[in-house]
């Protein structure tokens, strides 16, 4: 019996421990967002130019968390979607980061 009760606080610690980590990581990517848009400006909408966690820092902030995931061709290629899908976002969100600045 108390096996089973050490290991379901051992499991239920660990589910805590993903959660926070989860909320730290997505607050991560919400801090970036900004200075990856400045960046994609300055590199006019060039998405090549951006490095693959200011891809998923803009994905998440302004796509509805949106996550991408593969490699970097792979990241620009579902940002490039995304951004083909709701035209009128990126726009925006730069000119807002611009004022920002």
């Amino acid at each position: 019996m108390e096996m089973a009760a050490a290991l379901a606080e051992v499991s239920r610690m660990n589910a805590e421990d993903a959660k926070e980590k989860k909320a730290g990581e997505a607050q991560a990517l919400t801090d970036a967002a900004q200075s990856a848009l400045l960046k994609l400006a300055e590199k006019a909408g060039d998405l090549t130019k951006l490095f693959v966690g200011e891809l998923k820092s803009i994905a998440h902030t302004h796509f509805m968390q949106a996550e991408l995931k593969g490699k970097k061709s792979d990241c620009i290629k579902q940002l490039q979607s995304l951004i083909d899908k709701n035209p009128n976002i990126l726009p925006l969100v730069s000119d807002e980061a611009q004022r920002n600045k």
